[in-house]
């Protein structure tokens, strides 16, 4: 029998599957709840100038420039001698930090989402 673990609903104890984070009585509320803090952020919190550009033209296809020139592989696997696919163009200087290397091709690793959220928290630890 697989392992279960208890819905994450405030006091309730009902178990669920691992890879749910509600149980089927909270599953909905959960739903709206990720709804809620998006809409939150989205509304007072994301950087609207920064949204604009990964929208315009220009951001997609220096993506697609990168992403085909490392054969859509994750850069930072790659210097690891593995091979894992890429997911998420990221700046290796961020927006917020130099916002005019946004469109300069050196400054775009393509990396898989693990290597993405290492190098996000390493970025928040550097530049605060």
């Amino acid at each position: 029998m697989p392992l279960k673990k208890i819905c994450n609903k405030a006091g309730c104890n009902s178990l669920c599957n691992p890879c749910d984070k509600y149980c089927n009585k909270h599953k909905e509320q959960g739903q709206l709840d990720k709804q809620e803090r998006n809409r939150y952020y989205d509304t007072y919190l994301r950087d609207k100038k920064a949204t604009q550009f990964y929208h315009s033209k220009e951001w997609e296809l220096l993506r697609e420039v990168v992403k085909a020139k490392c054969n859509g592989l994750c850069t930072r696997c790659l210097d690891n001698k593995m091979l894992k696919a890429g997911v998420i163009a990221d700046h290796k200087i961020p927006l917020k930090v130099d916002w005019s290397l946004r469109l300069v091709e050196s400054n775009i690793d393509f990396l898989c989402l693990e290597c993405h959220n290492t190098k996000t928290w390493e970025d928040k630890k550097k530049y605060k």
